[in-house]
């Protein structure tokens, strides 16, 4: 029994000195990286009757990425990381509006203010003092282009812009090559079930207990393996790729011609362009390639990003497609030069 009670003891004191030396060594914003018990009432996404999933409205999220940065994301009424939409457009408003996946939306931003959109507005709001200046970050995580068809059907062109920007590639070249591809991507996506979502391990924690560094950072570690609050987890589906690598691709380019009809047929310009990855690689160069034929054959304005923003660069690239903050004011920059030397805003 006295050797039982030494183990326990013994156990209790080193649990105790670890909790010590971890709430000493680790700062908050490590420590939220940790951080996973979310109620499901407040996970970032909801379901949506017309998408399969959208932002959840008025939603303010802290997160703190894989490498310890905070990051603020704020969504509109809507569900949108950008402005409360306002409808009633007055003579004289600059209304811009940006389509794409994470890399629009915002992956590893700082804050809204930090995304491309919200950079490019700054430039335009500079070019155009006279204005009012909005550009909305209509950008989904995941999204492909079937999902900015529906966000620009339903309520883009309810905005009246004057300009529509899209900048879309990575998530439609993973939907693309499938065995069982469909046009309207239902291969590629299911609906999200938010009573289905995984809580985690974290979640079930008793609130006291939850203040333990300790137990965050192992409950914490579980559930970022196990891949609680990961959307891709809960709305991707399983698909056999085939034999063509670019099965259903001009469908993307459908997508993208639709886009062009509807913005040009409420009046508005647009500006696509091609899709930067990191690393230089044969279906990467295809895909852009073939971006830059279509646009090109249809007379529809495009900038290269491809080509303007340098492969394999730490400074600009946090992975194969997602930007630092200087990556993200490359983008913008390139889109406001082309808005600018193209007259696609009126003065």
């Amino acid at each position: 029994m006295r050797r039982l009670l030494l183990v326990v003891a013994g156990l209790v004191l080193g649990c105790v000195l670890t909790e010590i030396g971890l709430r000493v060594a680790l700062d908050a914003e490590t420590m939220r990286h940790y951080d996973t018990a979310s109620p499901v009432e407040n996970s970032r996404w909801v379901g949506h009757p017309f998408t399969p999933y959208a932002g959840r409205p008025n939603g303010r999220y802290e997160l703190s990425n894989d490498t310890g940065q905070l990051e603020v994301i704020e969504l509109n009424s809507y569900g949108f990381r950008t402005h409360e939409f306002d409808f009633d457009k007055q003579p004289g408003d600059l209304v811009v509006l940006a389509f794409g996946g994470s890399t629009t939306y915002g992956y590893k931003a700082s804050s809204n203010q930090d995304t491309w959109p919200a950079r490019l507005e700054r430039m335009l709001a500079e070019r155009y003092p006279g204005r009012r200046v909005r550009v909305y970050n209509m950008g989904v995580d995941m999204a492909t282009t079937a999902v900015s068809v529906v966000n620009l059907a339903l309520i883009g062109v309810h905005l009246r812009p004057d300009l529509v920007i899209v900048y879309h590639g990575y998530n439609d070249l993973a939907a693309v090559g499938a065995a069982n591809f469909r046009t309207d991507h239902a291969h590629f996506y299911g609906d999200l079930n938010e009573s289905g979502l995984r809580r985690g391990v974290q979640t079930y924690l008793p609130p006291r207990l939850r203040e333990s560094a300790l137990l965050r950072l192992i409950t914490g570690a579980i559930d970022h393996r196990s891949g609680t609050n990961d959307l891709a987890a809960e709305v991707a589906k399983p698909r056999e790729p085939d034999e063509n690598r670019f099965k259903g691709l001009e469908t993307t380019l459908g997508n993208f011609a639709t886009i062009d009809s509807m913005a040009r047929g409420r009046g508005a310009r647009t500006l696509f362009a091609t899709f930067q990855f990191r690393d230089p690689a044969p279906e990467y160069a295809t895909l852009n390639d073939t971006l830059r034929k279509f646009f090109s054959a249809n007379g529809i304005e495009f900038v290269d990003q491809a080509e303007l923003i340098p492969d394999g660069d730490p400074e600009i690239h946090v992975d194969i497609c997602h930007f630092t903050p200087r990556g993200r004011e490359m983008v913008a920059r390139n889109f406001f030069d082309a808005i600018v030397e193209r007259g696609l805003v009126a003065d």
